[in-house]
C-alpha cells in the first residue's frame, strides 16, 4: 500500500497532538496519530467548504456509519470542532480545528 501525502494543515494539527501528550505517555503508549486515506479525504472535504455531514457524504461517498465513527474520531482528538448548524437545525456542522491550542490534552488514537 502506498503513503497517501497528509496536506500540510492536518500535519501542523497532528503535530499539536503530539506534542501535548508528555514523553512519560509517549513512552508508555503504543498509540499513534496516523490518518488513513479515507479520514484525509474527509479532512480535505471539510477544507473545502463542505460542512454538514450530507454534503460531506455526499461527495465522499462513504458508508454513513463509517462516515459518523471518523468524524466523531476526529472530533474527540481536536482535529475537528462539531456545531450545531444554524442552517439546519438539529444537525451539526465540522470545522477544522486551527486554533493553536485547539487540541492541547486530547488523547491520541489511530483513525481507523
Amino acid at each position: 500500500m502506498s503513503e497517501v501525502e497528509i496536506p500540510e494543515r492536518l500535519q501542523r494539527i497532528l503535530e499539536r497532538i503530539g506534542n501535548s501528550i508528555s514523553e512519560i505517555q509517549q513512552i508508555n503508549s503504543q498509540v499513534a496519530v496516523k490518518p488513513d486515506p479515507r479520514s484525509i479525504q474527509i479532512f480535505l472535504a471539510i477544507e473545502s467548504g463542505l460542512h454538514r455531514f450530507n454534503e460531506i457524504h455526499n461527495c465522499l461517498t462513504i458508508d454513513r456509519t463509517v462516515l459518523r465513527f471518523r468524524l466523531n474520531t476526529m472530533v474527540t482528538i481536536g482535529i475537528l470542532n462539531k456545531q450545531e448548524s444554524l442552517i439546519a437545525p438539529g444537525s451539526y456542522e465540522y470545522f477544522i480545528n486551527d486554533v493553536n491550542g485547539g487540541t492541547a490534552g486530547q488523547p491520541a488514537i489511530i483513525l481507523v
